[in-house]
């Protein structure tokens, strides 16, 4: 038998094959659940990490720092309720001076003590803007603060009442523009009863135009045309079809106008009706303001729009020009209506003049009959409009 060897290879287990075949689905099943698991903590974690961040109160940064519109507003707010109290306490104008110092409103007042009845509805109502502003009175509450935070917004000084002659001051005059009028008399009639030199700003194409403004002319009240202009909002807002749209051509927008003032007789000037598109044409306003010119008549701007060109458009064309102040009753409220006419009389106090726009509403005729005496008493003047527009050189071409 001879030496000589055999290379045979080894036959691969069959066995351990099987078992290398077993164990791939395992590892498998192991990767994957490893991946789910992973994607689970995940979530979770993200999950938690939200509700932590929700958890902050939205309104923690802005108490850090309060913006300056912010606080400008807050201050217009306390001092339209400061405004009201005093109003209501009988204070009147020729015994308070309002003057600011370093950011500090500074109030004096001269011969009266407010009652404590006031001074804690005061504060009652001025703590609902905000909780962190309070009031604060001296023992015998002849000196007030009003406080918000740190900060002191408001010193109010009441005085013993001054003997000497004390130089005249201008009474503060303001202006109430009726608007939407003439579509009937009986509004008309309701306010001509109302013993203020209302202003009464008369739609055309209505019902009752001619007749309102005869009326009112008749009655020594200043009559106003109320001059329809398309709104930005149109046509879910409708001015009426024989609206200035800015479609127009300056022709059509000069012959409306000059039909407008055919209807409605005496008129010594205008303010725009809607007119938040309207009011921001150029080109428009131009001619508007021209026939104003060669009639003699102002203009004032209701401001139904902070992009507005009027006041420029009258200037160029040297025309008197106003703008609205305050919106008298945007809510058909007695309460509310009466608010805001404190606030109109507020600026008329610190401004020497303010222009107040309101409509023939039930709810605004009564505030108004409400708060004329108290007007008269505070020595606050209702004068017609024109007798607050301002005229402009007329710029060159």
């Amino acid at each position: 038998m001879s030496g000589k060897k055999t290379n045979r290879k080894r036959p691969v287990s069959r066995k351990k094959s099987s078992r290398n075949k077993n164990r791939q689905p395992l590892k498998l099943l192991v990767a994957t659940l490893f991946v789910i698991g992973f994607v689970i903590f995940c979530l979770v974690f993200l999950a938690n990490l939200r509700k932590s961040l929700n958890s902050v109160p939205p309104s923690a940064p802005p108490q850090a720092e309060e913006t300056p519109p912010a606080r400008a507003s807050l201050v217009a707010e306390i001092q339209l309720e400061l405004d009201s109290a005093l109003w209501r306490a009988g204070v009147p104008f020729d015994q308070l001076r309002i003057d600011t110092r370093q950011g500090t409103v500074h109030y004096e007042i001269r011969g009266v003590l407010p009652r404590r009845k006031i001074l804690a509805d005061l504060s009652r109502r001025i703590s609902s803007l905000s909780p962190s502003i309070e009031l604060k009175s001296s023992p015998d509450d002849r000196a007030v603060a009003i406080r918000h935070g740190q900060e002191t917004l408001f010193l109010i000084d009441f005085l013993e009442e001054d003997k000497t002659v004390q130089p005249a001051v201008p009474r503060p005059r303001m202006a109430i523009i009726i608007d939407d009028l003439g579509g009937d008399l009986s509004s008309a009639r309701a306010l001509l009863a109302i013993d203020l030199q209302l202003t009464f700003s008369v739609m055309p194409d209505v019902g009752k135009s001619r007749e309102v403004a005869e009326l009112a002319h008749s009655r020594k009240r200043e009559v106003m045309l109320h001059i329809p202009m398309e709104p930005r909002s149109y046509p879910v807002a409708d001015p009426g079809k024989t609206a200035l749209f800015n479609k127009m051509t300056s022709q059509e927008v000069q012959q409306r106008m000059l039909d407008y003032l055919q209807q409605v007789p005496y008129v010594v000037g205008g303010n725009n009706h809607m007119g938040s598109a309207f009011t921001e044409n150029e080109a428009g306003m131009a001619v508007v303001v021209g026939v104003l010119r060669e009639k003699g008549l102002f203009f004032i701007d209701s401001r139904t729009s902070n992009r507005s060109v009027a006041a420029g458009a009258a200037e160029g064309a040297g025309i008197p020009f106003g703008a609205r102040d305050v919106f008298l009753d945007n809510v058909r409220d007695v309460e509310a209506i009466s608010r805001e006419i404190h606030k109109l009389a507020g600026l008329a106090r610190r401004k020497g003049q303010a222009i107040g726009i309101c409509h023939p509403y039930p709810e605004t005729i009564e505030a108004l009959a409400r708060e004329a005496g108290i007007l008269r008493r505070q020595g606050i003047e209702v004068v017609p409009a024109s007798t607050l527009v301002v005229r402009a050189g007329r710029r060159a071409p």
